[in-house]
This record gives C-alpha cells, structure tokens and sequence, in this order.
C-alpha cells in the first residue's frame, strides 16, 4: 500500500483513501459509525489497511493489504449495515458478527476466523459460508476451503480483546442450530436387507440345526418280595427338556 504515513492521535478521524499501520508492538482500535450502527476494528501489530471508497448505503469496504485485524459489532438496536474486507486472495463479508481477517502476503494466503454470527470467504475460485467459531482460508491460486472448528487458543483471543475484557461490549451467545433429519427416497425392500448387518447375517446362517428333544423313559423297579430294608429316600429331580426354535434365515 504506497503511501507516507504519520502519528495518529487519539481523536483522528478517518476518511474514505486513509489508511493505518501498526509497528511490530503497537495495535490501534477504529471505530466505524454510521448512523446508529457501529463497528469496532481492532488492528493487531504489523498491519497495514485502508478504508476504502463506497457511497451512500453501499457496503462500507475495508483493503487488508498486510497483518491481521478484528471487527466487532457493536450494534444493539441499530441497522446493520453490510461491510466487506477484501484482500488480494479473497473477501471476506460479515453480517452482524465477531471475525477476524488475516492476509499473509508472503505466502498470498487469507484466513477468515467467524467467531460469532454468519461469516463469508469469496474470491474468483469459489464461496464459503461459516458460522459460530468456524474458520476458512483462501490463496490467490485456490477457493475457500472448507470450514472447520476454531482450535482453542484462537477462541481464547476473541475473549481476551480489550472491547471484551473490560466489559464494554458484550461477548454474544453462540446460536443453537437445530438438528435437521434428512430422508432419504430409498425402496423399502432396501430398507429392510440394509437393517441387518452382512456379519450378523452370515453368523445366523451358521447355526446349525436343532436336535430333536431327549426323550426320558422311566427305570423299570422289581417288586420287593420281603420288607424292605429302610434308606433315606432321595430326592427326586424333574428333568425338563430343552427345546431349541428352529433357525431363520435372513433375507
């Protein structure tokens, strides 16, 4: 981003062609106001941005050229006006939301953090939408790919800002998607093959058949011919048969 820049004061207001640049241990916080919307941007060291040309109710557009910043929604009743911040591997376009947008001009690589709300990573290659504490990348040479959950230690720099520290604005509550069931136009007769497991079916077949049941025949005893001697009866054990079902084979 060519041009000369000089100290900032605290107070200086911004307009559309200027630009900010941090050093390797400075940050700076903007704030972007229109009407009753607000938008805090919070530009981490080694970063260089401008804010762009756009006209009365066009999206408001930051250029990322270097570094990493935050943007944060500071609207609570008010409009929420679009806003996009491009860069040369992609664009990224928040809607009421906490993100952070990242270009490593080294290696030509934008990377989209959507830690509240609906976020979205476009270039000429394809589109992405993220949503709570999802993230994408995009390069010069390839699309956004796809979304995947934030590690934890980037998580913890959202909670860790400034804005949120102190209380100022409040952290929003992730949104709870609902479950959505999906059916699917399958055969019946598919339904019901599928519901039994190959190995489960090859473990039935391999039963082997059932064995007739035992048949107990009573023990012939002779006829005392003298008073027989007394003993201890025994007890007596019932003995009942055990009857095994035929096997089934599955269809």
């Amino acid at each position: 981003m060519a041009g000369s820049f000089t100290p900032a004061t605290v107070g200086q207001k911004l307009i559309a062609g200027d630009g900010v640049k941090t050093h390797s241990q400075s940050e700076a916080r903007i704030d972007i106001s229109f009407n009753t919307a607000s938008r805090i941007t919070r530009t981490t060291p080694n970063t260089i941005w401008r804010l762009g040309n756009f006209g009365v109710g066009d999206d408001t557009i930051i250029e990322l050229a270097e570094g990493k910043i935050f943007l944060l929604e500071n609207t609570a009743d008010g409009e929420e006006r679009p806003i996009k911040i491009i860069t040369p591997a992609g664009t990224a376009s928040p809607r009421g939301t906490w993100l952070s947008v990242q270009y490593d001009a080294k290696k030509g690589v934008t990377e989209v953090q959507c830690f509240r709300g609906v976020c979205e990573l476009e270039n000429e290659f394809g589109k992405q939408i993220m949503t709570d504490e999802e993230k994408s990348e995009a390069s010069v040479f390839a699309a956004p790919s796809r979304p995947v959950v934030m590690d934890e230690s980037e998580l913890i720099d959202f909670a860790g800002l400034p804005e949120a520290q102190s209380g100022e604005i409040a952290i929003p509550p992730v949104q709870v998607v609902p479950i959505r069931t999906v059916l699917a136009d399958i055969p019946a007769e598919s339904l019901a093959v599928a519901a039994i497991p190959a190995p489960l079916t090859r473990v039935v077949d391999s039963l082997p058949s059932p064995k007739p049941a035992a048949r107990y025949l009573p023990t012939p005893v002779a006829k005392p011919t003298s008073t027989p001697p007394q003993t201890t009866p025994k007890p007596v054990v019932q003995v009942e048969p055990v009857i095994v079902a035929p096997s089934r084979s599955c269809k």
